[in-house]
């Protein structure tokens, strides 16, 4: 396979390759260097069958100049790679197209019908092909004769060749060789157009299966992309699908403790509200009763420190003021400390409303665990007011637990 690097076929394109198919009129135009290189291949091939002979040496100068083009053509494909040797493979192209324009002998080309009959007649005898070459191409320069070699002139293959030579060129006579010849070129001519269509086919054909291949593996690249994005798209909406349902059953969740949480907020302040209330009054009874208390004491008769009656009942009206004084700081205390306590236990149980929703939302919290934070929130609240006054744990705490359960799904 004959392959030029794309800068040496850019510019035997540019040279825009024309010539004259010597010795007839008809014109050879090339734009591709493979095709030309095929062409001069193919007038190396139909003149291979000349051998170097001493009698033939017009015929030798024919082979000689197409094996020169060809030899240039192969120069530039062993050194197009290497950039050093640039200069010399762009004056080797020049050189192969000069060759193929020369115009002249020994530019024949085997397409014509005067190249046919030469090799028609050197199958006969290489002398009288050499005779034809002599006559046929001395003459298109003038009638010049000089050159012809005189001891051939008594040679009879060289004196036919001559004699045919002049048929050939005033007309006078058609032989079969002369027919056939012109059949074999217009054969050869036929036959290289189609070589040409045959390549330009297999082309074509190498082409369309080079897009048909790049077609499918862009279509498989599209098949994978888009199973790739619907797998991605369908993974994101059943992930979103999911949060969502979280989402939900956690707002769920929430508009249900919303209530609570805030009745519980809202007790705590006020139970802190009393606490501070009852303490205040707390402070100030006791400070009026210490005050009755020692005014009572100042201000009472002198008894004699005999036990009489007086002192009796003086003992009795102190001790009863003393009891119901301490009676009464005592109870405040226990009203301030309990409402602080109540304060503290609704506080709780507000903050440990948000705790379980955070679980919730994490998934972090087992049934078990979800009856022991319902059950923390809404067993009833120790007053403090009396002694063991704590409550069991609220009764129906798996009941609830389960109806949020199934309402939560």
């Amino acid at each position: 396979m004959v392959n030029f690097t794309p800068e040496v076929e850019e510019y035997f394109k540019d040279k825009r390759v024309e010539f004259t198919k010597y010795p007839d009129e008809r014109m050879g135009k090339y734009t591709s260097l493979v095709s030309f290189y095929r062409f001069v291949k193919a007038e190396v091939d139909f003149w291979s069958e000349v051998k170097n002979l001493n009698d033939t040496p017009s015929l030798n100068q024919i082979k000689s100049h197409f094996t020169s083009i060809l030899s240039n053509l192969d120069t530039i494909l062993k050194q197009q790679n290497n950039p050093a040797n640039h200069n010399h493979v762009i004056n080797s192209l020049d050189n192969a197209i000069k060759g193929i324009k020369k115009g002249e002998f020994p530019c024949v080309f085997s397409e014509t019908t005067m190249g046919n009959l030469i090799l028609v007649k050197y199958k006969e005898a290489p002398l009288k092909a050499e005779a034809l070459c002599n006559y046929l191409f001395r003459s298109l320069r003038k009638g010049n004769h000089s050159d012809f070699n005189s001891n051939n002139l008594s040679k009879k293959e060289f004196m036919e060749g001559l004699f045919e030579g002049f048929l050939f060129e005033n007309q006078f006579s058609f032989n079969n060789d002369e027919i056939s010849a012109t059949l074999e070129a217009k054969t050869s001519l036929f036959s290289n157009f189609q070589n040409q269509a045959n390549e330009l086919i297999n082309t074509y054909t190498k082409e369309t299966d080079k897009i048909k291949e790049t077609t499918t593996k862009e279509s498989e690249t599209i098949k994978e992309i888009t199973n790739s994005f619907n797998e991605k798209r369908n993974a994101l909406l059943s992930e979103a699908r999911e949060q969502l349902e979280e989402l939900t059953v956690l707002y769920t969740q929430k508009l249900r403790l919303e209530g609570p949480a805030t009745y519980w907020e809202k007790t705590a302040n006020d139970y802190n509200k009393k606490g501070i209330i009852w303490t205040f009054i707390t402070l100030i009874v006791a400070l009026f009763f210490m005050t009755g208390l020692g005014l009572l004491l100042w201000n009472f008769p002198q008894i004699d420190s005999a036990l009489n009656l007086n002192s009796l009942k003086f003992a009795i009206v102190l001790t009863i003021i003393i009891s119901t004084g301490i009676f009464l700081v005592n109870f405040f205390i226990k009203l301030s400390t309990s409402a602080f306590h109540l304060s503290r236990d609704a506080n709780e149980r507000y903050q440990l409303t948000f705790i379980y929703l955070s679980l919730l939302k994490e998934e972090g919290i087992t049934d078990s665990e979800r009856n022991i934070v319902l059950q923390s929130i809404f067993s009833r609240a120790d007053t403090g007011l009396l002694k063991g006054d704590s409550t069991p744990a609220f009764p129906d705490t798996s009941i609830i637990g389960q109806i949020l359960k199934q309402q939560s799904k």
